[in-house]
């Protein structure tokens, strides 16, 4: 019920507001504390990784921002559902884990992850990392999320059927 102009500009600001969190989190996590310096042993794993996700075709990367944002948005929905903290917990936990686990492509996550690879010295550039991830993450996340989510959602649950239960009521003895 709201303008499309302002759900862009709840998305820009989620956006903008992500990606400061992200980079401050990685300048923190790889660069000020070393975490990524070649004397560690998940140093390696992590280039290959992020240098995978940057190798990856465009397609290939939009289809599994799709998917991951499909996951992140069910575990958002099972969240709210849930009727106590262990429910949340499970809920939120077992499709984010999977699509982790499944090497799907999340912006916002990689938005930590490649930079904070690149900040502990991979060879990649700015520019790479957001053509070649960045952008087909984020448009792949967009349809999985709005798209495949949340249009069925907001589709089931509009209010038609608010007038269908007071048009059924109307009929009651």
């Amino acid at each position: 019920q709201i303008r499309f102009v302002e759900v862009l500009k709840v998305w820009g600001l989620s956006y903008l507001g992500n990606v400061v969190g992200a980079l401050f989190a990685a300048l923190v996590f790889a660069y000020m504390t070393g975490l990524l310096s070649m004397q560690q042993p998940w140093t390696p794993f992590v280039f290959k990784l992020a240098e995978h996700k940057l190798d990856a075709p465009f397609l290939v990367v939009f289809v599994k921002g799709i998917l991951a944002n499909m996951l992140v948005c069910l575990a958002t929905w099972q969240g709210y559902s849930a009727k106590d903290t262990l429910g949340r917990m499970v809920g939120i936990w077992a499709p984010v884990m999977t699509f982790v686990a499944l090497g799907m492509e999340h912006s916002i996550a990689n938005l930590f992850f490649i930079p904070a690879a690149m900040m502990g010295g991979l060879h990649a550039t700015v520019g790479e990392f957001v053509v070649n991830n960045l952008i087909p993450a984020t448009l792949g996340n967009i349809v999985g999320g709005a798209i495949f989510i949340g249009l069925p959602y907001a589709w089931l649950y509009s209010e038609t059927e608010g007038k269908i239960d007071e048009a059924s009521d109307a009929n009651l003895p």
